[in-house]
């Protein structure tokens, strides 16, 4: 039988040596490259940069949809008309003016016999009260409201024009439009309002609008006063010019952002993070000014109800709202994917189990725990919608709708899991 050689055993000095050799490659390899903080600045920086120029690309877009696009323009100012608190507040508005001007009292005096001339006042209220109700029932009508839609499209052009221009002059020539600026207001102006009712008033027995010179009368509110408005009305300009640049903008700056970065996944995923405050922010900054908006508005302006105002201000603002929440939704899921892409135990995991879901098993104790009572949690899925829907004080068709999306998104996934787990059972 030929002799075998014995494999060589290594000894302890040999085998020691080798993990030192091990453990410097390791260290090697995880070395950081010389300048990387410096580097982890710069790449920081831009990540910030980056997640500031997103968010005011959006707020750009906003601006230039809601001030200098006619048709936006229309759409939101036909929207806070339509609004019965606000017809409300212009009838009253209109009916004080007109009653003041006209001295309806005296008028309706030298109609009444001599002995009934002490009611005088108390017809007058009435009359007003009257009026009042026949004003605002002229602003709801379709005729109107048809008016006030021409109007603000004429409106907007002087509007624009002062925007671009930013000085007396055009603000002087606007005054005669529903809705200009001057100064450092910006004023609605329910004159043209008052015109085009005369005649349907004068039909319902308000005969007295007749004798009204409108053109004497100073039918204004003023709904916002900005200090240093000429500057702002400049910088509005400025982002308006800017709105088609800031994207791209941002765009190159997140490319500098990945080239710069050690870690491209990590970085996209800051991006998304830093993103996400910021728009979390914003989100907050804008229903904390609304609270500003008409606590002001009211205070300055008395013809203005607290209810106009949040109307007011929450179509005006709703759109750039959407706009962040959408642009979240888009961060988190940006933020979601690079983190379940990355070496984390959670995040294998995850890949884990969404790969044997694809391979049709269900192994995991939650998610056998999840296809076992996919019914009761669809229900009470359910019913806690419908609670929502009937009794929430905060609702709205917005937040329902997006509610029960996502309730149907999760009862399709809790189903599917329920059908695996049934499978496997077999």
């Amino acid at each position: 039988m030929p002799n075998s050689k014995k494999p060589h055993v290594e000894s302890k000095a040999e085998l020691q040596k080798k993990v030192l050799q091990l453990e410097n490659e390791l260290a090697s390899t995880n070395a950081k490259p010389k300048g990387h903080k410096g580097r982890t600045f710069l790449t920081g920086l831009l990540v910030f940069i980056t997640a500031y120029l997103f968010c005011t690309s959006i707020t750009a877009f906003w601006l230039r949809q809601t001030l200098f696009d006619t048709n936006t323009w229309v759409k939101k100012t036909s929207a806070i008309m339509q609004n019965s608190s606000v017809q409300q507040d212009i009838a009253l508005k209109t009916v004080d003016t007109i009653f003041k001007a006209v001295n309806v009292d005296q008028y309706v005096a030298e109609l009444l016999p001599e002995k009934a001339k002490p009611l005088s006042g108390t017809i007058t209220s009435s009359l007003q009260s009257f009026s009042n109700e026949q004003v605002k029932k002229l602003l709801a009508t379709s005729q109107f409201q048809d008016f006030w839609k021409n109007a603000n499209r004429q409106a907007h052009v002087a509007l624009i024009r002062t925007i671009n221009t930013a000085n007396q002059k055009s603000q002087d020539s606007a005054k005669s439009e529903v809705v200009y600026i001057q100064k450092d207001q910006v004023i609605l102006n329910v004159t043209p309002v008052l015109d085009n009712l005369k005649s349907s008033l004068a039909s319902a027995g308000l005969g007295f609008v007749n004798n009204l010179n409108t053109s004497s009368l100073n039918l204004t509110i003023p709904l916002a006063t900005i200090q240093n408005l000429p500057t702002v009305l400049l910088a509005v300009n400025t982002i308006n010019g800017l709105a088609f640049w800031l994207p791209i903008i941002t765009l190159i700056f997140a490319g500098l952002a990945l080239w710069s970065s050690l870690n491209k996944r990590k970085s996209l995923m800051y991006v998304g993070i830093v993103t996400g405050v910021l728009l979390i922010v914003d989100i907050v900054a804008v229903n904390a000014g609304g609270y500003a908006f008409v606590t002001n508005l009211t205070s300055a302006v008395p013809d203005i109800s607290t209810a106009s105002g949040q109307v007011i201000y929450s179509t005006i603002t709703g759109d750039l709202l959407g706009y962040y929440k959408a642009a979240l939704v888009l961060m988190l899921l940006i933020v979601l994917f690079t983190y379940l892409t990355g070496t984390s135990v959670p995040a294998a995991w995850v890949r884990n189990e969404l790969t044997s879901l694809l391979k049709g098993e269900a192994k995991s104790p939650i998610l056998q725990w999840l296809g076992k009572f996919a019914t009761i949690i669809i229900g009470g899925m359910i019913a806690l919608t419908t609670l929502l829907v009937l009794f929430a004080p905060f609702r709205s068709a917005q937040l329902v709708l997006i509610v029960a999306t996502v309730v149907g998104i999760l009862s399709i996934v809790l189903l599917a899991i329920r059908s695996l787990v049934l499978k496997g059972g077999k």
